[in-house]
């Protein structure tokens, strides 16, 4: 059984509080890695969306340099869509 006030519990008392601190400022160091590899992500993402959004971009140029196709419909498919979308409304145009 162990009392208190016995020279042994002083003398480890500081050591306790010593290895209590050092885990905690690992801990702590620990999170500020974890903080910049969590940075480090969402750079990386918003670059990589970036280009996404670009390459997007390119889409419509690569295919008007196709001659024909989808611009011989004149937007037919579009003004199909929204004269139904009219009709349904009850106008008409």
């Amino acid at each position: 059984m162990l009392e208190v006030g016995h020279s042994h519990h002083a003398s480890s008392l500081p050591t306790y509080n010593a290895t209590g601190l050092g885990v905690l400022f690992g801990k702590l160091q620990q999170g500020v890695q974890e903080n910049q590899q969590v940075l480090t992500i969402a750079r990386m993402r918003a670059e990589a969306e970036d280009i996404y959004g670009q390459k997007l971009g390119d889409i419509e140029g690569a295919t008007n340099r196709i001659e024909g196709g989808f611009q011989k419909d004149d937007g037919a498919s579009v003004k199909k869509v929204r004269h139904e979308q009219s009709f349904e409304r009850g106008h008409t145009n």
